[in-house]
């Protein structure tokens, strides 16, 4: 083995390193655009939720709604509302504060060319800062899947309580 082959250890890092970037920044991307959806989703079904409620309550057609109905329906608006929350705070997710704790890290630390090299190297110095990058996004990216999956189910719970809400006064009007 020549002397020349270990030089090339520091660029495949660097190459990995950057990959690892890429596919954090474009999960968060992704992330956010699902965020968006079900912010937008939940907006729309907080004012079926709206158009609902002035359904069961019928002012010009003098209804007299159904005590389960109108708790149905504040029910479902108080969920669309936490729904809304989550998705939010999943749009507007600060950056984390993560270390730089990676099993890459951990990898590049071990081999001998990262062990026996100067730290102020501008290589080194690149390597780490992806490695910080890399470590808030994927930090980021995990707490904006929390919160997507929370409102996703915050959603679907919505649905489930309005659709409940119809049907309980459909059946308290027969």
């Amino acid at each position: 083995m020549s002397d020349t082959a270990g030089d090339d250890v520091p660029h495949v890092y660097l190459d990995h390193l950057t990959d690892q970037l890429d596919g954090e920044r474009a999960r968060q991307v992704t992330l956010t655009a699902r965020a968006e959806t079900i912010v937008k989703t939940v907006l729309a079904l907080l004012t079926v939720v709206i158009a609902v409620l002035a359904f069961v309550f019928g002012g010009a057609v003098e209804f007299r709604p159904h005590a389960v109905t109108v708790a149905v329906v504040v029910v479902a608006i108080l969920v669309g509302i936490g729904t809304l929350v989550a998705g939010t705070f999943a749009l507007t997710l600060p950056p984390a504060d993560a270390g730089t704790r990676l099993d890459t890290l951990n990898g590049m630390a071990s081999e001998y060319w990262w062990l026996t090299h100067d730290p102020g190297d501008a290589l080194f110095t690149v390597a780490r800062r992806k490695f910080e990058s890399i470590a808030v996004l994927r930090t980021a990216n995990r707490q904006r899947t929390t919160l997507c999956r929370t409102a996703l189910y915050g959603q679907l719970a919505t649905m489930a309580v309005l659709s409940a809400a119809v049907i309980v006064e459909i059946i308290a009007r027969a």
